[in-house]
């Protein structure tokens, strides 16, 4: 494969989010079709970068080069590390001078260039397994190639945590080597472990700055090491994205990286139809992706355009859509409310196990909502993140909250959902508040045996059938 060509085939794609948020908004078939770069939000810059490091992989240019034209480009766009490109101010927290977040830093500039270029040869080189290839080398070795300045962790204990993520399918416990369609290299891309520096791709370098690599190993080796080298088939190289996928990238893209990524999806015949939704209400897409009514999260039942949309119990309240809070509605206090019987705590080491796998839960509203990277990224860096072990063996009980709560409000300023549900337990009475996220994610909960009415405010969005 062209390494050039693979590079111009993405499309741009800027952003204003930072590596591990962006790898938890977008899926793995939308990443491996963007050229992005953390925290930068210009298209321009993007456009014309992605034309430098294409040559820069085909040998046109060096490094040096590639540095001296990226930087003449933020420049000539007036990109300041305090307050980012003139077109977007303030859109992305201000960076130290010639630190990695600098987009001018030489450190950010060569990382750039080497990390793109990695990614497009890794992506090539999987794209070149042939089952004889396979055969004869089912494994690959995961080893350093670049020696840099300060690595990024240790990679056994990396290894570790990917493969106690995938029960070790496919993989050596003794020595970082697995076959080639294991999945302990995705899990080794999307962080396992909890390490927000990576790529979420399957393949080298898994985290920028990484210094890691493949060598294949025969199958010869791989059978002394343990492995089940006649589980071995060739991996995927590129996953096609899926039509929620495709829909929350359209809607994160201006319109001049829209076009292109249709071209691309049409090239590929992964163009979106009149069967795919939008990821946030449901709602049927027209035929370049666009919905004019985006919140929430996909709803696979959704009913087709033709159809009068189903009566949901629960919205026929009198008082939704008000804005204001409980008091305003004209609703009992928290302490008056009925309660159910609360849900049993689980351990949180139970939690932890579970919140790795991954589990989803639907609302009243008909959002499946999603107990995942963005649940657990809140849950261990947020404000709250010393009472993770508390929040951990609560998972039940936000399960009851979203799938049965008393009241759902929206707050406008965030246009997240709290869904509010009243208990009582050996403890007596308590509420607590699941919190959603954009996209169908649960980002956060809290619970209280005396605050009962915190979070009853913003707009009302359903109320549970007397």
């Amino acid at each position: 494969m062209d390494l050039a060509a693979a590079i111009l085939a993405k499309t741009p794609l800027p952003t204003r989010l930072d590596t591990a948020d962006f790898r938890m908004v977008f899926g793995k078939g939308i990443r491996a079709r963007a050229f992005f770069s953390a925290r930068t939000t210009e298209q321009k810059y993007l456009q014309e970068i992605q034309q430098i490091i294409a040559d820069f992989a085909a040998g046109k240019i060096n490094k040096a080069k590639a540095r001296e034209m990226m930087l003449r480009w933020l420049d000539h766009l007036g990109y300041d590390p305090k307050t980012g490109f003139p077109s977007a101010p303030g859109m992305v927290p201000r960076a130290e001078p010639d630190s990695l977040r600098d987009l001018s830093s030489m450190m950010r500039l060569n990382l750039i260039a080497e990390t793109q270029k990695e990614l497009v040869a890794s992506a090539a080189r999987i794209a070149a397994e042939t089952p004889v290839s396979v055969m004869l080398y089912p494994a690959w070795r995961l080893e350093r190639y670049d020696m840099v300045t300060k690595p990024r962790g240790t990679w056994e204990l990396r290894w570790r945590a990917a493969g106690d993520a995938v029960d070790w399918e496919g993989a050596c416990r003794s020595e970082m080597v697995a076959l080639k369609n294991s999945p302990i290299w995705q899990a080794l891309g999307d962080g396992a472990g909890d390490y927000f520096d990576t790529l979420g791709n399957p393949y080298p370098p898994f985290a920028f700055n990484s210094g890691m690599s493949w060598t294949p190993v025969d199958a010869e080796e791989g059978a002394s090491l343990g492995l089940d080298v006649s589980e071995a088939s060739v991996p995927e190289a590129s996953p096609a994205p899926s039509s929620k996928e495709i829909a929350l990238a359209l809607k994160a893209m201006p319109p001049e990286s829209r076009e292109t990524f249709m071209k691309q999806l049409k090239a590929e015949k992964l163009s979106l139809n009149k069967a795919q939704q939008c990821p946030d209400d449901g709602r049927f897409l027209d035929k370049e992706g666009n919905c004019t009514n985006c919140r929430g999260s996909a709803d696979d039942n959704a009913p087709a355009a033709d159809q009068p949309p189903k009566k949901i119990p629960g919205t026929d309240h009198p008082m939704i859509g008000h804005k204001g809070d409980w008091k305003s509605a004209g609703f009992k206090s928290g302490a008056e409310m009925p309660t159910d019987t609360a849900a049993k705590t689980i351990t949180a080491k139970e939690g932890i196990s579970r919140l790795r796998k991954g589990e989803s839960v639907k609302s009243p509203l008909g959002d499946t909502l999603h107990f995942d990277d963005v649940t657990r990224k809140h849950l261990y860096q947020g404000r709250d993140r010393g009472k993770a072990a508390e929040r951990l063996r609560e998972l039940d009980q936000v399960r009851a909250a979203i799938e049965n709560p008393h009241e759902i409000w929206q707050s406008p300023k965030s246009g997240r959902r709290s869904y509010v549900h009243f208990t009582t337990d050996t403890k007596g009475r308590r509420v607590l508040n699941a919190v959603d996220e954009a996209g169908g994610h649960v980002y956060a909960w809290h619970s209280s045996a005396s605050s009962f009415d915190h979070w009853r405010k913003g707009g009302l969005l359903y109320v549970r059938p007397s």
